[in-house]
């Protein structure tokens, strides 16, 4: 993980030093906001990581807020370092998460060993992709109850 930050570290000088030498306003302001949004998003993931590893409940709603397949991926890689969860709630629904996300937030959250209880709510997910997301959840051996809704 602290490579990803190292990395991303890197990028912003990058573009920070394009950002001085650019004539152009707009040009400006597109690398600026690139800048902030992956800034925010990478902190938002390192930091749910570092504080979230001791909770055994947890509870997401993020519901329509335009999550796709590389944000669903960073949610089950952070979720997968929170080693004492027994109780999961994710709501997803209205997101475009797709076929390769829900993938791979399944298969991380094969690392949780204690989850028990998981409860998925998703939509708009075609058939296929619905039966990846299933099973890829029951791989886990502890999980005592699996609720998925796909309305």
């Amino acid at each position: 993980m602290l490579f990803f930050l190292f990395l991303f570290i890197v990028l912003a000088f990058f573009l920070f030093f394009l950002y001085q030498f650019s004539s152009s306003f707009y040009f400006q302001l597109q690398l600026l906001l690139f800048i902030s949004y992956y800034f925010i998003f990478f902190l938002h993931f390192f930091l749910l990581i570092n504080y979230l590893k001791i909770y055994f409940f947890f509870n997401i709603q993020k519901r329509s807020n335009q999550i796709g397949a590389i944000g669903a991926s960073g949610l089950g890689f952070a979720l997968a370092n929170c080693i004492n969860l027994s109780n999961l709630t994710l709501d997803l629904g209205n997101n475009q998460i797709g076929d390769k996300g829900a993938s791979d937030l399944g298969s991380a959250l094969t690392n949780c060993i204690n989850l028990s209880n998981f409860t998925l709510y998703l939509s708009s997910m075609n058939e296929s992709q619905q039966f990846k997301v299933i099973s890829e959840c029951l791989k886990s051996k502890r999980l005592v109850v699996f609720n998925i809704d796909f309305y």
